[in-house]
């Protein structure tokens, strides 16, 4: 989604910091393997967010994180096992 649509948040949630971050590997690794004219600049490129230059962005946090996407628009939101959240 946020390949094809500019401006928009996509933000990935799950219960532990360890079962985020292997989510967001995962999306990592399927990002790598795309073809190259499927790929945008990337601008941001760390542990929590994948950010593009069409102004779209990827956070990932766990459950608890504080204003980690406050105020924000999302299009899209994926809660990975939410059953295990507190």
């Amino acid at each position: 989604m946020t390949l094809t649509r500019s401006n928009t948040t996509c933000f990935m949630m799950s219960y532990s910091r360890d079962s985020a971050l292997e989510i967001f590997d995962k999306l990592r690794t399927i990002y790598d393997y795309l073809p190259d004219y499927v790929k945008l600049t990337e601008t941001t490129n760390n542990k929590s967010a994948l950010a593009f230059d069409n102004n779209s962005k990827i956070i990932v946090a766990t459950c608890g994180t504080k204003d980690k996407v406050r105020g924000s628009t999302l299009a899209f939101a994926h809660l990975s096992e939410v059953g295990l959240m507190n």
